[in-house]
Order: C-alpha cells, then sequence, then structure tokens
C-alpha cells in the first residue's frame, strides 16, 4: 500500500488524517487494505504508546488510565 492509497482509504472511511496510527506487527508485512481498521490500541509492550497514553490520558477516580478515554486509532494490522 502507498501513502496516497492509505490517504484515499482513509478518504473513503471518513477517517480523519489527525487520526493516530498504531501498528500490530512482528515481522515486515506489506500493509494491504484489508489489515486496516479502526479500533482501541494495547500498549502492553510498546513504551512510546505506554508514554502517549500517560501524557494524553486522563486517570480515572482509582487512579488508574481512563480506558474509556483513549480513543480510537487506524490500526494496520501486519500480522497474518
Amino acid at each position: 500500500m502507498t501513502i496516497q492509497e492509505l490517504v484515499k482509504f482513509c478518504e473513503e472511511h471518513n477517517i480523519p488524517l489527525t487520526t493516530n496510527i498504531a501498528i500490530r506487527c512482528k515481522d515486515d508485512y506489506l500493509i494491504t487494505d484489508d489489515k486496516l481498521y479502526i479500533d482501541k490500541p494495547y500498549f502492553g509492550n510498546c513504551s512510546d504508546g505506554r508514554k502517549w497514553v500517560h501524557d494524553n490520558i486522563t486517570l480515572d477516580e482509582n487512579g488508574y488510565t481512563d480506558e474509556v478515554k483513549i480513543p480510537e486509532f487506524l490500526i494496520l494490522k501486519t500480522e497474518d
């Protein structure tokens, strides 16, 4: 998939170009549109993602990350 195709995919699915992107991957794979979808990311193994959550998402009344406030991301899934 080219960047132009990715932009076209976003336009066709009303995904704003300001949407964050997360990659679910294990190796190098070619991105195809059947591997793109909107979902909430899980950053359990990603220190940059955990930092993003820490910097951008408030805590709930119990002091935990308010999971409800995590926005949906455009997920690029590379695993089969």
